[in-house]
C-alpha cells in the first residue's frame, strides 16, 4: 500500500472532517483529565451519542465540497484530480 498526502495537505486544519477529529480528541482529554467523581456522573451513553454524531458530522464534512482547491503544474483547471 503507498500512502500520499493529499494535495490539500497544507489547509487541513481548515477542513471540516479535520477539525470534528480534533473535537473529539480534546473531548476524550477532557474527559480523561477530570476528576473520576466528575466523571462518575456523565451517562457513558450520553457520550456515545455525542461521538457517535462527531463521526457522522465527521463523514459528512469529509464529502463536502469545502471550497479548498489546488492548482497543478501542467494541468489543466478541468482535469479530475488524482486521488
Amino acid at each position: 500500500m503507498n500512502l500520499k498526502l493529499i494535495p490539500e495537505w497544507k489547509d487541513g486544519l481548515k477542513m471540516y472532517s479535520v477539525q470534528v477529529q480534533a473535537v473529539i480528541g480534546s473531548l476524550c482529554a477532557i474527559y480523561l483529565a477530570i476528576p473520576e467523581k466528575l466523571q462518575d456522573k456523565i451517562e457513558m451513553w450520553w457520550l456515545l451519542v455525542l461521538f457517535m454524531v462527531l463521526v457522522v458530522v465527521g463523514i459528512v464534512g469529509r464529502l463536502i465540497d469545502q471550497g479548498i482547491t489546488v492548482h497543478h503544474k501542467g494541468r489543466s483547471d478541468d482535469a479530475p484530480a488524482d486521488r
